[in-house]
């Protein structure tokens, strides 16, 4: 708000409606926006960039702002040097005024080492702010069996607080089976090269930490989230958790 120029690194952006979603309730409260806003979207989807790219078009046009999307098609594994020097010098003019966002991306960082060297880069181009968004569980644990109990704990709560939702069963069947079926599949085998290894919002803060992050929550927490009365939201400390039956299933966790 107020500045002349804003950056936001969007890690796993998609088609781009979190942005944009945030993007109109900054303009709908009035306040003076940045003239030019930057977005650097980093999706392995070129199709869903495309998406981002005129999403956020719309809705810059709406607001007055001059928009530069910058397009990586990739995973964050796969930025190479050249790709890291490009964002170094987006990011290091912005220094502690630019934002990172990444939502339900950075547990698909493989190997999993590769996360605190990402951590680092990024701490080391000074973010204003660091935002994430990660499903609350351990299936990093080599253990099969314990890993099935961390499981059979998530989804078990993730599934009961879908059956709050108002909307047909099928559709809530549909739900359970095609999108988390194909995630729980992959959580339980055996292989090494699994794609969905969550970790839970202690896991991760101990990684922002470790690189030098400093962990910090908004005041004024909601209770609960508007049209889903099942779900609450509450303080661990460290991170936010968006709870079923007052276990986190989600952590949202706030760096600088």
């Amino acid at each position: 708000k107020g500045q002349a120029e804003a950056l936001i690194w969007d890690i796993g952006i998609g088609n781009g409606q979190q942005i944009v979603r945030l993007i109109d309730s900054w303009r709908k409260t009035g306040e003076p926006l940045a003239r030019r806003l930057t977005v650097i979207g980093l999706d392995p989807s070129q199709s869903s960039l495309n998406q981002a790219e005129q999403a956020l078009g719309d809705v810059c046009g709406n607001a007055g702002i001059e928009l530069r999307f910058v397009n990586l098609p990739k995973t964050v594994e796969a930025l190479t040097t050249e790709d890291w020097l490009q964002l170094d010098a987006l990011l290091s003019p912005m220094a502690g005024q630019w934002l990172a966002n990444a939502s339900f991306a950075l547990h698909h960082i493989q190997p999993v080492s590769l996360r605190d060297a990402f951590f680092s880069r990024l701490k080391s181009n000074r973010p204003a702010r660091c935002g994430m968004i990660e499903p609350y569980a351990d299936f990093l644990t080599d253990n099969l069996q314990q890993r099935f109990a961390n499981a059979w704990h998530h989804y078990g709560l993730s599934f009961w607080a879908i059956d709050q939702i108002d909307a047909p069963a099928e559709n809530k069947n549909l739900l359970k089976s095609v999108f988390f079926g194909r995630e729980i599949l992959d959580v339980i085998a055996k292989d090494e090269g699994r794609i969905e290894q969550f970790e839970t919002g202690e896991m991760w803060s101990e990684r922002l930490q470790k690189a030098g992050f400093q962990l910090g929550l908004p005041q004024g927490l909601p209770v609960s989230i508007p049209g889903f009365p099942a779900v609450g939201v509450q303080s661990f400390g460290q991170y936010i958790g968006f709870t079923a039956k007052a276990f986190p299933v989600i952590s949202i966790l706030l760096a600088r």
